[in-house]
């Protein structure tokens, strides 16, 4: 890790805005741990939010790779 986020935005956006959802899982992970509880991340559980993430992931590939004008800007820069 370099912690150029810049960067790597620009190579895949969808992973660096799911950064905030792996730390908060990682802390709370870490605080269970820590403190001996059982707390879990709601959300990750959730099979809504499951169906809803990985359906926009699925779609994100996919429209990423159209060669068409709107869809070229989800690829990544060189």
């Amino acid at each position: 890790m370099h912690f150029e986020f810049f960067m790597a935005f620009r190579y895949n956006p969808l992973l660096v805005l799911s950064i905030p959802l792996l730390i908060y899982a990682l802390i709370v992970e870490y605080l269970n741990f820590a403190f001996g509880t059982k707390h879990r991340v709601k959300l990750f559980y959730s099979n809504t939010f499951i169906i809803i993430y990985f359906g926009i992931a699925i779609v994100y590939s996919v429209l990423r790779n159209i060669p068409e004008e709107p869809f070229s800007y989800l690829a990544p820069l060189s």
